[in-house]
């Protein structure tokens, strides 16, 4: 029987691992658990809600913060983090009701630092959203933000120097988007009693959040050499670094340092945090052409300066991301949107005859020759279809070609894949993504990752890399064998992510994304479930392509 001491270690533990469904799974069965034992509410520890937040589960941080506000836990970080939950889920003028209903000065200095800084943060949420930021109501959300996040700094400690981060940038914000402020003069002081605070700790015992505001810091008196040193430091702290910090570090250079561009002087800082998540478990960047164009253009030496002697190895491996990126597509109908993804292979990986001729590969529920098995959501005729490549080139923009023929598919239970030659040659920009042969070793000490690019929702050229763990597969085929086998990691995508590579370290295809859920049978033959993620292994499509296209047939029949 579940108790509240295994319920909650389940949570930390999902967390500790950056699994968003494992947490919101746990989150669900401790809700339900107090719903039946609502008198041990007030025995949760505040530490779990913590745990939910650094992994960004923001849904599951709102609906286990209400369940415990809303069964009497006595602890004002409750709402604080309900305020939180609400705020990063786009709720902002309900945390700013939530927040306003606690008395925090009852609570002590803590809770009124947190209550006024994250009603700081809901103003200045609700003035990004503002289309026109100059007008009268513009002034007054920027002035809101300005006037909490300042009452924040002015009552934190020493140490605590986030609401002063914010309320410079609000500042500098306010001078770009030409909007009044109170305390407009004030930019130099505060970076400078920011400065002093985190020089009150020495070099060699700041965390990550300590250097990274140092590095804003930097920023916003433009010193560009220093935010790079700073950054640095971040980048390699042995505290602090996750996915959390690295993503509000982020946000803040992106949407008000207004860092944008590959020909802005700190796009390094942008590139460089973004190769870091990449590396991070559960981190998630997603590009558009222009911003992956700006990572590419970045200059070995700023990699350098910023990771020191893993400067160049981390450049190569973000561009060689990139390159992979090229080469994958979006699978949209002619003149409509977006319904999944696709990559360019090599047709010699799937028969002799198709040696050097670069086709696309992508699920057969994405592009079928018999859609009418589907009962729902049929995928498209090919002659409906076509694929669209974000190349690298602002001039030339996306490279459209329709589909024209399907060379080899495999049915939705078993190889859930489909071969597609398309109407006209691809651009030498898009070569064919390598594929390796080998089984992936499951280590469960050091286990191997697994990278997704695609397409989800439809949207822009998309990396996604969360919880990039590869958990369990049954690649063990003899010579000869083509039946389909199965790769499971826990890597969450979202709808349109279908047909996407699953690529290992190394950036090679391992394997054909096709399905993923919170209850995906185990691969050991036993009823067991887990949120899984699920690849076909590429070996196994390869060799059932092979031997039907020998044969004369152009599918999979078992």
């Amino acid at each position: 029987m579940p108790t509240l001491h295994t319920l909650c270690d389940a949570i930390h533990a999902a967390a500790s691992d950056a699994d968003r469904d494992a947490v919101s799974l746990a989150v669900t069965d401790l809700v339900e658990w107090l719903h039946i034992h609502p008198e041990r509410a007030a025995h949760v520890d505040i530490d779990v809600l913590r745990a939910v937040r650094s992994c960004r589960d923001f849904d599951s941080l709102k609906k286990l913060a209400d369940t415990l506000n809303g069964l009497g836990h006595p602890d004002p970080h409750v709402r604080v983090m309900l305020a939180q939950g609400l705020i990063d889920t786009g709720a902002a003028s309900t945390a700013i009701d939530i927040l306003g209903r606690i008395k925090a000065a009852e609570f002590g200095n803590e809770v009124e630092v947190e209550t006024n800084g994250l009603t700081g943060r809901a103003f200045k949420d609700l003035y990004l959203r503002l289309r026109n930021k100059s007008d009268r109501r513009g002034s007054t959300l920027i002035n809101l933000a300005i006037r909490n996040y300042g009452a924040a700094f002015d009552k934190s400690d020493e140490t605590d120097i986030w609401s002063g981060e914010n309320l410079l940038a609000l500042l500098r914000r306010a001078q770009e988007d030409g909007v009044d402020v109170d305390d407009s003069s004030k930019i130099d002081i505060i970076a400078a009693k920011i400065s002093a605070a985190i020089e009150q700790t020495p070099p060699q015992k700041r965390d990550y959040w300590q250097w990274a505001t140092s590095a804003i810091v930097a920023v916003s008196m433009g010193n560009w050499d220093e935010a790079r040193t700073a950054l640095g430091h971040a980048l390699n702290s042995k505290e602090g670094v996750d996915v959390f910090a690295l993503g509000g570090t982020l946000r803040q250079l992106q949407e008000w340092w207004d860092i944008k561009g590959q020909r802005h002087e700190g796009a390094d800082l942008i590139a460089a945090l973004q190769a870091r998540l990449l590396q991070m478990p559960g981190g998630d960047v997603r590009l558009t052409g222009t911003q992956m164009q700006a990572v590419r253009e970045v200059p070995k030496d700023s990699f350098e300066r910023i990771f020191g002697a893993n400067g160049p190895a981390t450049r190569a491996w973000m561009l060689q991301f990139l390159g992979a990126g090229a080469s994958v597509g979006q699978i949209t109908k002619k003149l409509g949107s977006g319904v999944g993804t696709c990559f360019v292979v090599d047709g010699g990986e799937f028969h002799d005859s198709l040696a050097g001729e670069r086709l696309i590969l992508t699920n057969d529920h994405v592009v079928s020759p018999n859609p009418e098995r589907y009962t729902s959501n049929p995928p498209l005729r090919v002659n409906k279809a076509q694929a669209k490549f974000e190349v690298f080139s602002e001039e030339n923009g996306p490279c459209e070609i329709a589909a024209k023929e399907i060379i080899w598919s495999s049915g939705p239970q078993d190889h859930d894949a489909c071969l597609i030659r398309l109407a006209a040659p691809l651009p030498d920009a898009l070569p064919a993504l390598p594929i390796v042969r080998y089984v992936p070793v499951v280590d469960p000490v050091n286990n191997e990752s697994i990278y997704i690019i695609g397409h989800p929702g439809g949207r822009s050229l998309s990396y996604s890399m969360q919880n990039n763990e590869l958990l369990d597969h049954n690649c063990h085929l003899t010579s000869g064998d083509v039946m389909p086998c199965y790769i499971h990691y826990v890597t969450p995508t979202e709808p349109g992510s279908s047909g996407s590579p699953a690529l290992n370290v190394d950036l090679d295809v391992i394997g054909l994304h096709h399905a993923g859920g919170k209850y995906m049978r185990k691969l050991d033959g036993s009823e067991d479930t887990y949120p899984a993620n699920e690849a076909i292994w590429i070996e196994s499509i390869c060799r059932a392509a092979r031997r039907d296209l020998e044969a004369g047939r152009n599918r999979y029949e078992g």
